[in-house]
């Protein structure tokens, strides 16, 4: 690190002597020149992001490498999604199943509220043919929920990059098996460089001289 401040200098001249001999000299004169002071420092990213997966899965590709710069929304690995594709087919499947039979729910309970009317069917079996109704639609909300979790799970299967920054350590390899939600095991890390910390220290003896200097202005610091 080097801190760059003000100081003063002199101007020097070379004359010759009366022997011959060069002889220099100087004529002080007054003007701005930088003070260096160096130190070491250390940089450490932004922030360090570590990606663990939200569903089950084998790992079936790795798309980066260390090292790599890395976009936001990038993909980064890839999870086997063959298990919840087969179980978006179910959960449509079980969808349409329920609203056939809803359909028929509402059919049958305006059948029987005509028959009412005519006195061929009691209240009771009336309100069995709505409450039916209500029973089928409340399991169709639920098989909807399944549905849109069952989509969910599967746009899980790709993992994606959060941020910018540069792939640190990857953890894993083709062919892992890993488990959702572990926070322990991280599957990568990413590191945001842009903008970076930079820590470092300076000699005691020149702090008061830097903390006079920054009450003044800014500081050039060149790393």
């Amino acid at each position: 690190m080097t801190f760059l401040m003000s100081g003063c200098t002199e101007k020097k001249q070379e004359k010759k002597s009366a022997s011959g001999t060069p002889v220099k000299t100087s004529v002080a004169v007054q003007r701005d020149v930088p003070i260096e002071t160096i130190g070491i420092g250390t940089v450490k990213a932004y922030s360090v992001v570590n990606i663990t997966s939200h569903v089950d899965g084998q790992i079936t590709q790795i798309n980066v490498k260390e090292g790599q710069t890395i976009g936001k929304g990038q993909i980064l690995l890839n999870i086997d999604d063959l298990p919840y594709k087969t179980a978006i087919e179910s959960a449509r499947s079980n969808l349409d199943k329920s609203l056939i039979q809803l359909e028929k729910a509402k059919k049958d309970a305006e059948r029987y509220a005509e028959l009412f009317k005519k006195d061929y069917v009691t209240k009771d079996q009336v309100e069995q043919t709505q409450t039916n109704v209500d029973a089928l639609e409340a399991t169709i909300k639920g098989d909807e929920a399944v549905l849109q979790n069952a989509e969910l799970n599967l746009s899980y299967c790709k993992i994606t990059a959060p941020i910018t920054g540069r792939a640190g350590s990857i953890l894993v390899n083709q062919g892992n098996l890993i488990k959702g939600n572990d926070n322990t095991r991280p599957l990568m890390v990413i590191n945001q460089i842009q903008p970076v910390y930079i820590q470092f220290s300076v000699p005691e003896q020149r702090l008061q001289e830097i903390q006079s200097q920054l009450r003044i202005g800014e500081m050039k610091v060149v790393v």
